[in-house]
C-alpha cells in the first residue's frame, strides 16, 4: 500500500537554518568558553572553579538541547 505524501507533515516547513537554532548557539558559547580557558584568557583561580567551569561546559549543551528538542516536538504534535 503506497503512502500518500500529501498527508505527511513537511519537515522542511518547520525547519530553520542551523545558525538560528538554540543548539547551535549553545555549542558556540560552550566552545568559546572552552577555547578561552584553554588559551589562558579565563584562569580558574582554584581547582573548584576549574571543576565548575568544566561541569557547565558539559551540562549546558545537554540541558539546552533537551529543552529545545522538547519544545520543538511539542510544537509539531497535534
Amino acid at each position: 500500500m503506497a503512502t500518500n505524501t500529501a498527508d505527511l507533515p513537511l519537515a522542511k516547513a518547520s525547519a530553520e537554518p542551523g545558525y538560528m537554532t538554540t543548539e547551535f548557539w549553545v555549542a558556540v558559547v560552550v566552545t568559546f568558553i572552552g577555547l578561552l580557558t584553554q588559551f589562558g584568557v579565563i584562569h580558574p583561580s582554584d581547582e573548584q572553579t576549574n571543576q565548575i567551569v568544566a561541569l557547565l561546559e558539559l551540562v549546558l549543551p545537554v540541558v539546552f538541547y533537551s529543552i529545545s528538542r522538547g519544545i520543538r516536538k511539542m510544537g509539531t504534535m497535534g
